[in-house]
């Protein structure tokens, strides 16, 4: 059971969906973020997203709140004008950058989010007691709870549709405090 905040909504057993591909789990948009209202001191946003197309699906009811579900946040790369004239200059032999490839851990440094904000978004989540697995890329988050606390903590609901496989989806968008909105 795996729930994948920003490109990716999927369970084991049904194939993974990716942004632009056919049959898409959801289409996110990444430049627009919606303000809400402070709760207890801190801002937070929602980041906006299409929700599944369900037409063949057939709700089934709510997703037990004491059922675990594993989310996976797929994070913005940072500095991706330059990634893009980067790769641009790879292939060109004009270029200072002409077949000049990057380490993991270059690529790591230059694009993806800063330690600090990838310690703070994982933080978030174990001060929650929900179980996170660290990614060395830190362009993927992985979290391990039960629905009640994914609930609790993101205000979102969990309702199982029926189609071929019983899968479930998020049905609200996510909240997040409004320092990750550069992240997710």
């Amino acid at each position: 059971s795996i729930i994948v905040l920003s490109t990716v909504l999927s369970v084991p057993s049904v194939s993974a969906y990716t942004r632009g591909a056919p049959g898409k789990a959801f289409s996110h948009n990444q430049e627009t973020i919606n303000p809400q209202a402070k709760t207890g001191g801190e801002d937070y946003f929602i980041p906006l997203y299409t929700p599944p197309n369900l037409n063949r699906a057939s709700l089934a009811g709510e997703l037990n709140s004491d059922s675990e579900v594993s989310v996976l946040l797929t994070l913005r790369l940072r500095n991706e004008n330059i990634l893009h004239s980067f790769l641009e200059g790879l292939s060109d032999p004009n270029s200072p950058n002409f077949r000049r490839f990057l380490s993991p851990s270059e690529f790591v440094q230059l694009f993806s989010p800063s330690a600090a904000e990838y310690s703070d978004l994982a933080s978030f989540f174990s001060k929650a007691n929900i179980s996170v697995i660290t990614h060395d890329n830190r362009l993927a988050l992985s979290a391990r709870g039960s629905t009640q606390r994914f609930q609790e903590l993101l205000g979102v609901e969990f309702f199982l549709y029926k189609n071929e496989n019983v899968s479930f989806y998020s049905a609200t968008n996510p909240k997040l405090p409004f320092r990750f909105a550069s992240l997710v």
